[in-house]
C-alpha cells in the first residue's frame, strides 16, 4: 500500500526571514573555517616568521621567498623553479639572447691574453679593437704576466654601464693603442658557422636556442646560397635547449609542415606551425646529436626526423620531453619557469624520459659515438670557429694548446659528413 506525500508549501515571507537571520551567520562561520589554501598560506607565514627571527644568521627577505618557492615548485618536478631578481635578470637577459658586458672573447695565446673572437652588434664591435689584439691593462691595472682569460673577463664584468679604457698591443706589428669600450647590454650569437671547403659542406654549431637563433640560421643559409652546397650539417651536440620559438623557427628554415611541435597541456592540446617560410628544403642534411642535447634541441631533432627533412646522427639525446613557461611575479621583481605541458613531436611522440616505459630521448638514425680522447679537440676546434685564419695559424703554433691541425674532423662529425655524401658508414650502426 503505497503512502500518499502531500506537497509542503512554504510562504514566501518566511523563507526570505530565514534567510535574513542564518545566512549571515553562515557565512561568518564558513570565513574563519579556513581551507587548504588559506592554511598553506599561514603554514608559509609562520615558517617564514620563525626563519626571521630565530635563525642562526639572517637571510636577505629575497633568497627565503626565492626558497620557499623553489621548496614548492620541486614538488611538481626538477624543471620547475623561482627566480630571485638577480637571477631573474640574469635568466630574461639570457632567454632573450642578450648578455651584460663588452662582448669579447678572450684566449691566452703568445705570451698573453688576447681577443679571440669579438661579438657582432656589441659595444667592442663598435670600437677600434681586432682579432689578435693583447691586452696589457685595463683601465689603470696592468695585467700580471700569467693572467688568464678568465682573469680578464672577471676584471670586465660588472652590473652598470661604464667606459673602460683598454691597453692593446697589436698582433701584426707590435704597436700599442689605448681604446675605450662602454659596457652594456649586446645579443650573443647562438649560431658558430664554419665552411668545410674539401667537402663543400656548411658547419652550424648551434650553442643555445633563443629568441633570434632562427634569424641567425636563416642569414647562415642566405650566406651560402652562392656556394655550391653539397650539405649542411646542425650540430646540436652539449645544446641543452632555450627557446620554444627558436626551436621552431630553425625547423621552419628547413621545412614547412603544418605542425612542428604539440604542446599537451593538462586540458587541452597547442599544435606550433612554422614560424617563417623555409630557407632551404633541398640541400642533404645531417643533424649531430649527444647525450646533452636536451629540450628544444630534441624538438629541432624529432621534428626533423618525423619529416625526414633531415638524417640524425649520434648517441639518443637527453630525453626532456616537458616544456616549461615562464612568469614574471607581479608582486616582486621576480620570475617563475613552471613546467606546463609535454611535447609531442608532429608524428606524436614523447621524448620524455620513462614516458611508455622506455629510456627516453631521440633515437638517431645512425648510430655514432665520441670516444673519450676526442673531448679535448672538439672543443679546441669549437673555439676556432668564426676565428681568423692568421689567428687559427698562431693557435695551431702554440705549444700550450692542444694541437688539432686544419683539417680536422671528429668522428660524429665524419660519420655526419659521409653520410651526406651517400657513402657507407662503418664506424656506425644503426639507431634502431
Amino acid at each position: 500500500m503505497m503512502r500518499k506525500t502531500l506537497p509542503l508549501f512554504i510562504s514566501p515571507a518566511l523563507l526570505a526571514a530565514v534567510l535574513i537571520l542564518v545566512l549571515p551567520r553562515l557565512l561568518r562561520t564558513g570565513a574563519h573555517r579556513p581551507d587548504d589554501h588559506e592554511a598553506g598560506v599561514d603554514t608559509y607565514r609562520e615558517v617564514y616568521a620563525l626563519a626571521k627571527r630565530t635563525a642562526y644568521r639572517e637571510v636577505p627577505d629575497e633568497e627565503l621567498i626565492a626558497g620557499a618557492a623553489n621548496g614548492m615548485l620541486k614538488v611538481i618536478d626538477r624543471y620547475s623553479r623561482a627566480y630571485d631578481p638577480k637571477q631573474w635578470q640574469r635568466f630574461q637577459r639570457r632567454s632573450e639572447g642578450r648578455a651584460l658586458g663588452v662582448g669579447i672573447i678572450f684566449t691566452r695565446l703568445e705570451g698573453g691574453v688576447r681577443i679571440l673572437r669579438i661579438m657582432p652588434n656589441s659595444p667592442a664591435s663598435r670600437a677600434d679593437l681586432r682579432p689578435g689584439d693583447k691586452v696589457i691593462a685595463v683601465d689603470d691595472d696592468v695585467l700580471p704576466e700569467d693572467a688568464d682569460a678568465t682573469l680578464l673577463q672577471t676584471m670586465l664584468e660588472g652590473a652598470t654601464a661604464r667606459k673602460i679604457r683598454l691597453k692593446l698591443e697589436a698582433l701584426s706589428d707590435g704597436s700599442v693603442r689605448t681604446v675605450t669600450v662602454v659596457r652594456g647590454t649586446y645579443a650573443t650569437p647562438s649560431i658558430l658557422t664554419q665552411w668545410l671547403e674539401e667537402e663543400q659542406v656548411l658547419y652550424l654549431k648551434c650553442s643555445r636556442f633563443h629568441e633570434e637563433t632562427d634569424e641567425e640560421i636563416a642569414r647562415a643559409l642566405i650566406a651560402a646560397e652562392d656556394r655550391h652546397l653539397a650539405g649542411i650539417v646542425l650540430d646540436l651536440r652539449d645544446n641543452s635547449g632555450g627557446s620554444l620559438s627558436g626551436a621552431v623557427g630553425v625547423v621552419s628554415a628547413f621545412a614547412h609542415p603544418p605542425v612542428v611541435v604539440v604542446a599537451a597541456h593538462r586540458d587541452r592540446r597547442v599544435d606550433y606551425p612554422p614560424s617563417a617560410s623555409p630557407v632551404d628544403m633541398e640541400t642533404p642534411l645531417c643533424i649531430l646529436v649527444d647525450e646533452h642535447s636536451a629540450s628544444a634541441s630534441e624538438v629541432v631533432a624529432g621534428a626533423l626526423q618525423d619529416l625526414m627533412r633531415g638524417t640524425v646522427v649520434g648517441t639518443r639525446t637527453f630525453g626532456k620531453g616537458v616544456m616549461q613557461n615562464i612568469y614574471a611575479l607581479r608582486t616582486r621583481e621576480m620570475g617563475v619557469k613552471l613546467t606546463t605541458a609535454r611535447w609531442l613531436t608532429p608524428s606524436g611522440r614523447s621524448v620524455q624520459q620513462g614516458a611508455g616505459g622506455g629510456g627516453g630521448g631521440i633515437i638517431p638514425d645512425v648510430f655514432a659515438s665520441r670516444p673519450k680522447s676526442e673531448e679535448s679537440l672538439l672543443g679546441e676546434w669549437w673555439s676556432r670557429l668564426d676565428v681568423p685564419d692568421e689567428l687559427v695559424a698562431l693557435m695551431e703554433k702554440d705549444e700550450s694548446r692542444v694541437h688539432i691541425g686544419p683539417r680536422f674532423r671528429d668522428s660524429q662529425l665524419a660519420v655526419a659528413l659521409k653520410v651526406l655524401k651517400g657513402e657507407p658508414v662503418l664506424e656506425a650502426v644503426s639507431g634502431s
